[in-house]
């Protein structure tokens, strides 16, 4: 679009936002030149097809997503599972016996008579035992003096 069309354009649509009443629309027709009527009519015209357009996205985008939504609803109501999702096993149906409820207290008492001791020290017991691990050499935080000739 050069400036000339854009000037047009520009005239087009002022002259479109003073025909608003009847009377302002036959004295524009009587005394406008044919082209102005032209360009009025093609600028209204491209209004419309907007409009258009734009309402028929509105409707396919709103078609598209009712779509989805049935799809999504009819999964829900045939009780499909989605596969391979990382949710899945939350989906399962959990059947928790007293079988499993003792399994898993015992598990729990046996972790915690062997390894909660390592948990329930002071820090500084913590820190004196992960030490006495590691060598100063191995040892990424300690720093050694290196004795040399001044």
């Amino acid at each position: 679009m050069q400036i000339g069309e854009k000037e047009n354009s520009a005239d087009s649509d002022s002259i479109l936002e003073k025909l608003r009443t009847e009377e302002a629309l036959e004295t524009f027709i009587k005394t406008a030149s044919a082209r102005d009527i032209l360009r009025a009519r093609n600028t209204a015209a491209k209004r419309l097809n907007l409009h258009d357009s734009e309402r028929k996205s509105i409707i396919y985008n709103n078609y598209s997503e009712l779509i989805k939504l049935n799809h999504i609803l009819s999964d829900v109501f045939a009780g499909k599972t989605a596969e391979n999702s990382e949710f899945s096993h939350a989906e399962d149906e959990a059947t928790v016996s007293n079988e499993n409820i003792d399994e898993y207290l015992s598990s729990l008492s046996d972790f915690l008579k062997s390894e909660a001791a390592v948990f329930n020290q002071d820090f500084p017991d913590v820190v004196e035992g992960l030490c006495l691990g590691v060598s100063d050499a191995v040892s990424v935080s300690s720093v050694t003096g290196i004795a040399g000739e001044d």
